[in-house]
């Protein structure tokens, strides 16, 4: 575990031995969709606390997911996604980002313009998968210097991932309601999956995911390795990552390499600070959504 360990903790500007990669990704937790990077499936971890009757209990597989952009989708991986029975998409970037990454003229006012179409064949827009656009914060609407401040505390290693995480705990209640309201109304053998994502699937998609996992009673160390799991599930998009940032890479190189990185003593740490300060889960959804007991 420590050799993978090691290797989960590659800086992005550093290739990844091709073969493990590959073998890690052809392997679950990692789920094939064509055109999006970083696809896992959170079920199948364990959870701490047996149930009454002292049986092991696992988290449900095949109905939460987590993901990088769907931007570059292509239309096999649109039918994966149907195969996955997945019922709604949650897409947790900004409007800005949404508009740049499609390269959505100014002159469009359509405020679903960039958002991904996976209407079937056949099927009346709307039907199908859903798409829900629900950023946690527009901050692309701040002032340049905050807005870098707040990509700064990313170079300052695990303690400034914890505060950037903390932030956006901040303002993230209604849109992580958002999806957990979905996942506890899709019960019973009808109930349909659900993805969630940002740009890269780590922060913001990362995020949520810990929130699920330790409400469910998944032990740290494995939400952990979920997150860190992110390193590998990049590698075959790094080289556009790093061309993508390659300004930020030439003057600010420890922000750029800090952003990207996923490493599991960082969500450790945010997940001690989540139940120290919040409560856990349980306790950030019932004071920063309107999630009852």
């Amino acid at each position: 575990m420590e050799d993978l360990n090691a290797f989960l903790r590659t800086p992005i500007v550093e290739a990844l031995d091709p073969d493990l990669t590959a073998k890690l990704i052809s392997q679950d937790p990692f789920v094939l969709v064509p055109g999006v990077a970083n696809v896992r499936d959170i079920g199948g971890l364990s959870v701490s606390t047996p149930d009454p009757d002292g049986k092991r209990l696992v988290v449900r597989k095949g109905k939460m997911y987590r993901a990088a952009t769907l931007n570059h989708i292509t239309p096999e991986g649109k039918e994966a996604l149907h195969a996955l029975d997945v019922g709604a998409i949650f897409d947790l970037r900004t409007l800005h980002e949404v508009r740049k990454s499609a390269k959505i003229s100014p002159d469009d006012l359509d405020p679903r313009a960039g958002l991904v179409n996976l209407t079937k064949e056949g099927e009346i827009e709307g039907e199908g998968i859903q798409v829900h656009h629900i950023p946690l914060a527009d901050w692309s609407t701040t002032d340049p210097k905050a807005q870098f401040s707040r990509l700064l505390k990313y170079s300052q290693g695990d303690e400034g991932f914890v505060e950037g995480y903390e932030e956006m705990l901040g303002v993230a209640g209604q849109s992580y309601e958002t999806i957990l309201r979905y996942i506890m109304s899709q019960t019973g053998e009808d109930g349909k999956a659900c993805l969630w994502h940002c740009h890269a699937g780590k922060d913001r998609t990362g995020v949520f995911a810990a929130l699920v996992l330790e409400l469910l009673g998944v032990s740290d160390e494995a939400i952990a390795h979920d997150y860190a799991l992110t390193r590998v599930g990049l590698e075959p998009s790094r080289a556009a990552l790093v061309e993508q940032f390659k300004d930020l890479m030439a003057s600010h190189p420890g922000v750029a390499i800090g952003m990207a990185s996923s490493n599991a003593s960082a969500m450790i740490l945010f997940l001690k600070l989540l139940r120290t300060k919040y409560g856990g889960a349980r306790g950030y959804f019932k004071t920063h959504s309107g999630v009852t007991d």
